[in-house]
């Protein structure tokens, strides 16, 4: 196994090549350990099977699997399923906007929507039978086709803030943030409203989101930065609108920055696994515009897309220990 550092990304980020199959798991323990280390972990052109990327992804952490069993129905309907709606592979989605039977886009955000604008994974969703769906520390994508002239952005909150003085950590610390959904031209989705209905798979509206959450994080390695999404993030606790905007216009200034911007532009067999805690991440054209992608390009493509846990206090632990060394 081959480990290199990425371009972009500030100082973090890796790329994979050469790993071994069947897996051995001195290999999937470095996997994992860079998965928490870098935020951003690639493995080029890799051409695994649905099954390979399911297993590989289970050696990294916990599979959130959503309350999804094998053999047992489930009302999710964007994962690979048996003839009696039973999924095969529980908590993997596939990402894509290609047509069931019925004329259905299957795969996309909101039923039907060309944009995924900047974002973590922190959006309260529908359940899946019952089960909540928290933030979870790392997803991962893996393309199957047609992904060519799309690219995913990763931009990381960690390098900035370390950066900062010691009063404006203390500062960005005491700060607690209002997590709602943004409208208009920042807002994760733009789902049209002629399409809000069953016969394109959207269903009901997002039920809406309330949380306050901290502005600064410590991830899973165990690093501060910043747990900002600006389509998905509304205000400040006990603050004025207009602090909200300045803080916001110096986050976007400051930290959203292509220095710390990983482009991945997609080939077919490329697989990320990437943070969700202290980075935000979107999907564009060959152009880096959010709003490019067309709903025939989409038709054609495929990832799967799948969410894992890690046990923080067990890695804590095991970096303390000097178990791992570092890049």
């Amino acid at each position: 196994m081959k480990v290199i550092p990425i371009k972009g990304f500030g100082n973090l980020g890796v790329s994979i090549t050469n790993i071994t199959y069947p897996f051995i798991q001195s290999e999937m323990d470095e996997v994992s350990r860079l998965c928490r280390e870098e935020l951003v972990v690639v493995l080029s052109k890799i051409n695994y099977t649905v099954s390979q990327f399911y297993e590989l992804s289970n050696q990294i952490g916990v599979v959130s699997t959503h309350g999804q069993v094998r053999g047992v129905p489930t009302s999710h309907k964007t994962g690979y399923l048996d003839e009696n709606d039973s999924p095969l592979y529980p908590g993997l989605d596939k990402v894509t906007g290609q047509k069931d039977y019925k004329g259905k886009h299957t795969g996309l955000a909101g039923g039907f929507t060309t944009r995924f604008n900047w974002h973590c994974a922190e959006a309260q969703r529908e359940k899946i039978n019952d089960v909540e769906r928290p933030l979870p520390e790392i997803v991962g994508l893996h393309g199957v086709k047609g992904t060519k002239g799309t690219i995913t952005q990763i931009c990381q909150m960690v390098n900035r803030y370390e950066e900062e003085p010691e009063v404006k950590k203390q500062e960005l610390k005491n700060t607690i943030m209002q997590w709602a959904f943004v409208d208009g031209d920042e807002a994760v989705l733009n789902v049209d409203k002629e399409y809000l209905n069953d016969d394109h798979g959207a269903g009901e509206e997002t039920e809406w989101m309330d949380k306050k959450q901290s502005l600064v994080r410590k991830n899973i390695s165990g690093r501060d930065g910043l747990h900002f999404s600006p389509s998905q993030v509304t205000g400040i606790v006990n603050s004025t609108d207009e602090k909200f905007k300045q803080l916001k216009e110096y986050i976007m200034t400051e930290y959203v920055q292509e220095k710390y911007i990983y482009d991945h532009v997609w080939q077919d067999g490329d697989i990320i696994f990437f943070d969700q805690e202290v980075s935000i991440h979107r999907r564009t054209g060959t152009n880096r515009d959010v709003n490019e992608l067309t709903i025939d390009q989409l038709e054609k493509r495929l990832l799967h897309r799948i969410e894992i846990h890690i046990d923080k206090a067990r890695f804590l632990q095991w970096k303390l220990s000097n178990k791992f060394m570092k890049r």
